[in-house]
């Protein structure tokens, strides 16, 4: 049981010591080994049982009070510790194991209650031995130990309490500066994201602008034509003649703005390109159609291929050929 026992096999060492207990029932020191493996294996009521029975059979060997102690201490009954570590300096009154454990008995009674534990507190534990003045001097020193670190821990706990409160309060500063920081950078980018879009926009309304004045210059180009066509019928009316009538398809005297640059023929459905010419709408549709995306007249790149209808000059080529009683071709 013992070699299981130094190599940390609890379960099977307590088998041993069971085993060494049924052939010698009287043996505390079996006692007090099953007990401290009872306690590794946190089966603390066994191990309270066989501590209390090694006491019995044999009250003043030492080791069956610390296994009882050292159990209660682990069921968390201090007072019944400090007790039984007492009754064990009866057997040796400067065993470091049971001063220790009187220490650590106290500190947690200290703890747990809130108050200091005494010697007149101690009477009702020591019974009998209360009358030991060697004893009782000694549980004094070790209650006046016990006093002195309690105001220790309670001064650290107080040094600890404020320090946490300036780390909360740092804490809370810094994380203040995050939240700020973070408002910041969200309403930078919020604003950034505002003149993207004023920019767009921008750039839509400048180049709506720009189709706009596109337009207004063709228009006016269409106008001035209009005009012009005007002006020719009403010279050709004033200076016409009954002899002339029969030369009505003279190419001289047809408006050199009636003709397309392409077809060179008079037009009948006039259109608009981009460069500002009119041009026969199947001709100039049927230049772009074989790729070309320049000017008839200047052989510059046009902007786009879009056509306007002419309409002002349609109507001024159909009145004129009606005034030469010339179907329109």
């Amino acid at each position: 049981g013992n070699e299981l026992f130094q190599r940390k096999n609890y379960q099977e060492a307590t088998a041993h010591y069971t085993e060494a207990i049924e052939k010698n029932p009287n043996d505390p020191r079996v006692f007090s080994n099953r007990a401290q493996c009872h306690i590794y294996l946190g089966n603390l009521p066994k191990g309270l049982e066989d501590a209390e029975k090694c006491i019995e059979l044999d009250p003043t060997f030492l080791k069956g009070y610390v296994r009882k102690a050292n159990v209660q201490f682990l069921m968390e009954y201090y007072e019944s510790a400090l007790a039984t570590y007492i009754e064990g300096l009866k057997c040796d009154p400067n065993n470091l194991v049971v001063i220790n454990g009187l220490r650590r008995c106290a500190a947690y009674i200290n703890r747990s209650n809130g108050g200091d534990v005494g010697p007149d507190d101690l009477e009702d534990i020591l019974g009998n031995v209360s009358s030991d003045n060697d004893l009782r001097n000694k549980l004094q020193k070790l209650m006046e130990e016990a006093a002195a670190l309690k105001k220790e821990a309670s001064d650290e706990r107080l040094r600890r309490i404020e320090s946490e409160r300036m780390a909360r309060t740092s804490e809370d500063l810094y994380l203040n500066q995050v939240q700020q920081r973070r408002e910041a950078e969200e309403c930078l980018s919020k604003i950034e994201q505002e003149f993207q879009q004023l920019k767009v926009r921008q750039d839509e309304v400048s180049e709506e602008f720009q189709k706009a004045t596109e337009h207004n210059e063709n228009l006016q180009h269409q106008l001035t034509e209009t005009i012009r066509a005007l002006e020719s019928m009403r010279g050709n009316a004033t200076s016409a003649s009954p002899s002339s009538s029969g030369s009505v398809l003279d190419e001289n005297r047809i408006p050199s703005y009636f003709i397309c640059p392409i077809s060179q023929d008079v037009m009948n459905d006039p259109h608009i390109a981009a460069d500002g010419f009119t041009y026969e709408g199947d001709f100039i549709r049927s230049w772009f159609s074989t790729g070309s995306d320049t000017s008839p007249m200047t052989n510059l790149p046009l902007e786009h291929d879009e056509l306007i209808p002419n309409i002002a000059l349609r109507s001024a080529i159909q009145e004129w050929l009606q005034q030469q009683n010339v179907a329109p071709g």
